[in-house]
């Protein structure tokens, strides 16, 4: 997309092992996450990122708190 938005997610009742991080959000944007009741291995729950339009990659900006 050439433009982006922000979103926001909601996360209830999973269960995730063996992975990575499990969201991520583009924090320059104004998105959230929100992560209730999740069992998981990840280091990282919630990995915060630069995000960018059109066909480049987002790059990692921290951890998100809370």
């Amino acid at each position: 997309c050439s433009s982006q938005c922000k979103r926001n997610v909601y996360v209830e009742g999973v269960t995730a092992y063996g992975g990575g991080e499990i969201v991520g959000i583009n924090s320059n944007y104004g998105d959230t996450a929100t992560l209730k009741n999740v069992c998981t291995d990840a280091k990282v729950k919630c990995q915060m990122y630069t995000g960018c339009a059109g066909g480049c990659e987002p790059s990692k900006s921290g951890v998100c708190s809370g």
